[in-house]
């Protein structure tokens, strides 16, 4: 919807299938059956941009198990962007090594920094949710976010999912 070719990974063909259905323009399976990341990841995502010369930005949610692995992804002076830690903290990354990749760019952010006053969290909830009241009430969001959920558990049951 706004111009980028989005390269989606996930740990499993079904979760590969839900983000190719979600509108992901590629979508590959990082794991092999035996749980470990396939060796040819980094080789395929360059032959998908343009030229193989890597993606502008990766948004890594896996961690430990993929960050390095995105590092490689990215194309001179891209940018990763580390948020999620679903195999573990992702490991320490040596400054020089961004040079070597190509004066990459590493950011972990987290949502409370973004979200500093009641001010902010209104304007970025509105771009998420659109205008409840006000003005501009009924306008269309800047940005649609349209939720997955796979499973709906009660309370007492949370820790299953």
């Amino acid at each position: 919807q706004l111009g980028a070719t989005v390269i989606a990974l996930a740990g499993s063909i079904g979760k590969a299938e839900i983000a190719k259905a979600h509108g992901a323009d590629h979508s590959l399976v990082y794991r092999e059956l035996d749980g470990s990341v396939v060796s040819w990841l980094v080789d395929e995502v360059r032959r998908l941009t343009p030229g193989g010369e890597g993606c502008d930005v990766v948004y890594d949610s896996v961690g430990k198990d993929t960050a390095m692995l995105s590092l490689q992804c990215l194309k001179p002076r891209g940018t990763l962007v580390l948020y999620g830690n679903a195999s573990g903290p992702a490991p320490p990354v040596p400054p020089l090594l961004l040079a070597e990749y190509g004066s990459v760019f590493l950011t972990r952010p987290k949502l409370h920094d973004y979200m500093l006053n009641e001010e902010e969290t209104t304007w970025r909830g509105t771009e998420l949710y659109g205008y409840p009241s006000g003005p501009h009430a009924g306008e269309e969001p800047l940005h649609r976010l349209e939720p997955v959920l796979q499973d709906v558990l009660p309370l007492e049951r949370a820790a299953e999912g």
